[in-house]
């Protein structure tokens, strides 16, 4: 069994974001350049696994489909002497590992910030999935960016001037 290491979180969010179909297809974008990230494996192996885990971020039911990641990644817990957890998983193939790698790091997230702290952008065009991990107000928008365009949108909506 070989350790699974989780993503730090932006960099997760990245990938899930420029390479899931449903973000793309809604924002009608290209996948997103990810050239920083060396490790990653080929597009298709990556969109696969970002299409799952996003789902996790969407669905009223993202706690069974998390627990169902994580009995088909066969992801478990193991403690080192320093008392840190770390995640293994038997996975063998690339995209098994990446899989693994990316529900060990949604896991991380809900236990760290908490399933409140996890969501999709409240932007009318923009289904983009953010993790909330500072602050004490809670995130509804996964950018400024689509914060702005909201507000923008909102007053314009308004027609008052205000």
């Amino acid at each position: 069994m070989d350790r699974v290491d989780s993503i730090p979180f932006d960099s997760f969010t990245r990938i899930v974001n420029g390479r899931a179909r449903i973000p793309l297809a809604t924002a009608r974008e290209r996948p997103a350049p990810l050239s920083d990230i060396e490790w990653l494996p080929d597009d298709a192996v990556v969109q696969a696994a970002a299409d799952e885990v996003w789902e996790v971020f969407d669905a009223p039911d993202r706690a069974e489909r998390l627990n169902a990641l994580l009995a088909r990644t066969r992801l478990q817990p193991r403690l080192t002497l320093a008392g840190d957890l770390r995640w293994h998983s038997p996975a063998r193939s690339v995209a098994g590992i990446l899989l693994a790698r990316f529900t060990a790091t949604t896991l991380d997230a809900v236990r760290l910030v908490g399933w409140d702290r996890l969501g999709v952008c409240g932007a009318a065009d923009c289904v983009d999935v953010f993790i909330d991990d500072g602050g004490r107000a809670h995130r509804r928008y996964c950018s400024t960016t689509c914060l702005n365009r909201t507000r923008v949108r909102d007053h314009r909506a308004r027609g008052d001037g205000r």
